[in-house]
């Protein structure tokens, strides 16, 4: 069976990490997150692959032919922005239904043979697989009938509002007939134009709760969060080995759980909180304390810092006294020198950076 991954956006809600690197080779711990889910599709009896590619495509071609995947896996490139239904409707001739398409910045643990089965049963164009919403509000609900409360419930989930909510994971089963209404001379949406259509249409489309787990990490708390849940054994893929650091100065005390890449040096008197993930190649400088954050290679500290709840990008270095909360820290910009690290820590909004010039609240 082929699947195609849909890798071709720009990743705008994780930038400045998709900066120079795509969204869909952006380390987690350790590994490109294609380097994870092609051989999990493979694990599932998918025996050829194409990977959709717009933004920094030839980034992804270089990373995919450096590879041995043990199957033919193609990038098919976009010339122009085709969305992800035009993208697939694009590949067509070369696909063979029923075809399975992933979204490129998910963690997901598949069941194909039970989605695939949900998907004769139900003689469907298209068979969709959901997970249940299980997000939560901020606030308590009160629910009224005129000046008078009838219902108080604290923090309700979205189901307890809106019973049999789903979530489209971004992971679909199709037939060929699914994309034959998809314009081939401008761009496309599954869920904003081909799945209204075809049920406008009168096509059959269905539903399978068939996902063991799912993620995702299109966003940095998300991609963050992900980190936690491998280190864990929470996500279905292969949990990675947590290492130790390579070097570690005097005074280091690491509490809770931390993993570590190669060559991870911590200088004296740092602190590490987990969960936390240090990637190939950090180094942290004396005195310098990190809290539930992700350092990926060759990124770390100059001097004294405080990181916390924050994602530094690959060979990003941290200024001394820098004091940063929440944030995605990329290369657009060098981090400017902040507070001394005795100050409290103060979000920063999350998918932002900090650009030159400005101080870290």
């Amino acid at each position: 069976m082929q699947a195609v991954i849909l890798a071709g956006g720009q990743g705008t809600r994780l930038f400045p990490l998709t900066l120079h690197t795509p969204k869909p080779l952006i380390p987690i711990v350790g590994r490109p997150l294609l380097a994870h889910l092609i051989p999990h599709l493979v694990s599932q009896g998918i025996d050829e692959v194409f990977v959709t590619s717009g933004y920094l495509g030839e980034v992804v071609r270089t990373a995919l032919a450096a590879r041995s995947w043990g199957i033919p896996v193609h990038m098919w490139r976009e010339a122009v922005p085709r969305g992800t239904a035009g993208a697939v409707r694009d590949l067509l001739p070369r696909l063979h239904p029923p075809f399975l398409v992933v979204s490129g910045d998910v963690v997901t643990g598949l069941d194909l043979a039970a989605l695939l089965a949900a998907h004769r049963r139900a003689g469907a164009s298209a068979t969709l697989a959901v997970m249940p919403a299980v997000d939560r509000l901020r606030f308590g609900v009160v629910e009224m009938d005129g000046g008078r409360i009838t219902r108080f419930t604290e923090k309700p989930g979205i189901n307890e509002l809106v019973p049999g909510l789903h979530l489209n994971s971004g992971v679909y089963v199709l037939e060929g007939e699914a994309l034959a209404g998809v314009a081939r001379d401008r761009p496309a949406d599954f869920a904003r134009d081909t799945f209204p259509q075809l049920l406008a249409g009168g096509h059959r489309l269905a539903a399978a709760a068939t996902l063991r787990f799912w993620r995702d990490v299109g966003t940095g708390e998300s991609f963050r969060d992900a980190h936690f849940e491998a280190l864990n054994g929470e996500w279905p893929w292969e949990t990675p080995d947590l290492g130790a650091p390579a070097s570690v100065g005097p005074g280091v005390r690491i509490e809770g759980r931390v993993g570590f890449g190669r060559d991870v040096s911590l200088g004296t008197g740092s602190r590490i909180h987990g969960p936390a993930y240090l990637g190939d190649g950090v180094r942290l400088a004396p005195g310098s304390e990190v809290t539930r954050s992700v350092l990926l290679p060759r990124s770390g500290s100059a001097g004294p810092c405080l990181l916390q709840d924050t994602v530094v990008d690959a060979g990003v270095r941290v200024p001394s006294g820098a004091a940063v909360s929440g944030a995605l820290l990329g290369r657009l910009a060098p981090v400017a020198a902040a507070r001394p690290a005795r100050h409290r820590l103060h979000p920063v909004p999350r998918g932002s950076h900090v650009r030159a010039g400005h101080a870290v609240p």
